[in-house]
């Protein structure tokens, strides 16, 4: 029998710090009225170095948290993460490798991407507002990876390890 995987723990407790964090951190660091989701800024900084099956099960993962705390359908929630897993996995095989500012791209970009399905399936009353707080809300995302990504790769190890999961 194997021994505990360090990697997965830090992975699982991120995941719960996180949605901690969206429940009751988002809206009080809202700016101009755009929230961060921490949930999404976990896809960017996991899913790098998974592959594209693990990186799509995470994201269905932080999709179905994202849903329970939103306390809706969860079917778009879980759509954007899935998709989101999907790019942030490709793109490490269409060359980027894991750094501070690939993971800061990929995560602006697949919080952006994930975040507009879910005002392009359950559309708002006032779209163009939620367009524009999709946009704040990635490139803020986008800003708090390099936080994010200085403490769990402090965390996790190096991207050969990150490679493993």
């Amino acid at each position: 029998m194997k021994g505990i995987n360090f990697r997965w723990i830090i992975i699982l407790l991120s995941v719960y710090i996180a949605a901690v964090l969206d429940a009751t951190l988002a809206q009080r660091v809202a700016i101009l009225g755009a929230a961060p989701s921490f949930l999404f800024l976990l896809i960017g900084q996991f899913t790098m170095t998974m592959t594209r099956g693990k990186a799509m099960m995470f994201g269905f993962l932080i999709g179905t948290i994202q849903g329970s705390l939103a306390g809706s359908d969860i079917q778009h929630f879980i759509a954007g993460g899935v998709i989101g897993g999907l790019i942030c996995a490709s793109a490490s095989t269409v060359g980027f490798e894991y750094s501070l500012l690939a993971v800061v791209s990929v995560t602006t970009v697949a919080s952006l991407i994930g975040l507009l399905v879910h005002v392009l399936v359950a559309p708002p009353p006032h779209v163009s507002r939620a367009l524009l707080d999709t946009l704040i809300g990635a490139m803020y995302n986008g800003v708090l990876a390099v936080p994010a990504y200085a403490l769990l790769h402090k965390g996790v190890g190096s991207s050969q390890k990150l490679s493993s999961l």
